[in-house]
């Protein structure tokens, strides 16, 4: 059936796809179909572009000389893998045709389609079809060339490869990726059954390249889920029908909303990811609170919030700023409470003196230890006084000419006073009535 593809779609394979080819290299399509379609150049095709149609016979398709296949997703050169697939796949997916050459007959094609669509398409793919996209992806031998590359079979025989990329003038139509074999030296056939499985989806066998079968038989076991059939216990196919009660897979959401203050809001439906079904509804969700948070600050000794009554808090922060003494922890710069411990080493306040002593004449004195008001610590220790000196005024008057006194030998002066009285004449000054002294 002819696929439908959007106009983008056919404008962007125009412009990145199709090469622009000339009358004189244009072949035909021998047959139609995607799989297996021969070319009138002897090459046989398949599609890389699941999307689009497929060959009618007689179907102009040019060659740009090349093996490129692009990826429709990636737009990445995909042409050695399916050189690979041809060419290390060569017994899984080719028999012998009978007349000294090999083909891949209708059981293969399909498989070969698919791993095809599975490098440009991105098509999913199990059984037979991963197992052959594993060997592919395992290749690390050399690039394969677009001609003369050659396997020996276990027979004897030399297989040599070309390849092309058959390229459609249409715009809603599948370029090809075809090869074209040359066989020589064909001894007699011997039946070669294959490690793997082959299926057509109710049995599955061994089978030889000459499409003879070993070990026939139907698939069994397995579990089928919503989303694919049961896989055979002993090849691992695919096959029945899937179970639509059997969700396995993951999970998604539908029409979930968020509550808000004014609406309320939805949990959402849960719905399986595989098939889509309703496997449990959802739940209303309260409207949301709105939040009225207290002017009053709220604390907890290290920390501060505005509170609403609900219990959500708001402007929540650590304390920080003020300075502790040593009386009393520091003050939030923000909230204005006492946090944190104090600090016996800062004192601020105002201090005492204690176990100070007056000197006498007989003991020394100690000025008295500094003390914190605030929190008794000692600040600052005292010094001693000297014990009071007791004055020996001499009775002889001590004078300067102008003042008397009696002086003790520390220093000290007692009696001091202006001399006074006395007569003065033209020979001599006046006598002091008091020390006697001239003046």
């Amino acid at each position: 059936m002819k696929r439908v593809v959007s106009f983008l779609l056919i404008t962007l394979m125009l412009l990145t796809q199709v090469p622009v080819i000339t009358t004189a290299a244009l072949d035909t399509a021998q047959s139609n179909g995607f799989t297996n379609v021969p070319f009138s150049n002897g090459y046989v095709g398949f599609c890389i572009d699941m999307n689009l149609d497929g060959a009618y016979t007689g179907d102009s398709f040019g060659t740009s000389n090349t093996s490129v296949a692009i990826n429709n997703s990636t737009k990445v050169d995909v042409s050695q893998k399916l050189k690979i697939l041809f060419t290390q796949c060569f017994a899984d997916i080719f028999t012998a045709d009978g007349n000294g050459s090999y083909v891949i007959n209708s059981t293969n094609s399909n498989t070969v389609q698919s791993v095809v669509w599975y490098y440009t398409d991105n098509r999913y793919i199990w059984g037979v079809q991963k197992t052959l996209a594993n060997k592919i992806d395992a290749y690390a031998g050399d690039p394969i060339p677009d001609d003369g590359y050659s396997i020996t079979l276990d027979n004897g025989d030399v297989v040599t490869f070309s390849f092309l990329t058959m390229t459609t003038n249409k715009a809603d139509q599948q370029d090809f990726f075809a090869y074209k074999l040359t066989v020589s030296n064909e001894p007699p056939h011997q039946h070669d059954y294959g490690d793997e499985w082959v299926t057509d989806g109710e049995n599955h066998w061994h089978e030889c390249e000459c499409g003879d079968k070993s070990d026939e038989g139907t698939h069994e076991g397995g579990t089928a889920d919503c989303d694919s059939p049961a896989e055979c216990e002993i090849c691992g196919e695919p096959y029945g029908d899937t179970d639509p009660d059997n969700h396995t897979g993951d999970t998604y959401i539908k029409d979930a909303k968020e509550p808000t203050v004014d609406e309320t809001g939805y949990t959402g439906d849960t719905h399986c990811s595989d098939c889509d079904a309703l496997l449990e509804k959802g739940e209303e969700i309260p409207k949301l609170h709105k939040h009225d948070y207290s002017d009053e600050w709220v604390t907890d000794g290290d920390n501060h919030w505005h509170e609403c009554e609900c219990g959500d808090k708001s402007d929540e922060g650590t304390h920080e700023g003020g300075t502790a003494d040593c009386d009393s922890p520091a003050e939030c710069e923000i909230c204005g409470e006492p946090y944190g411990d104090t600090d016996p080493d800062n004192h601020t306040g105002d201090t005492y003196i204690k176990d100070a002593k007056e000197p006498t004449v007989d003991e020394t004195g100690y000025t008295g230890d500094t003390h914190c008001s605030d929190c008794d610590a000692l600040l600052e220790k005292g010094e001693e006084i000297p014990k009071l000196h007791k004055h020996d005024y001499s009775d002889e008057w001590v004078t300067d000419g102008e003042k008397h006194w009696h002086e003790c030998e520390c220093g000290d002066k007692s009696d001091e006073g202006t001399h006074e009285g006395g007569t003065a004449d033209c020979d001599s000054p006046a006598e002091c009535e008091i020390c006697g002294e001239p003046y």
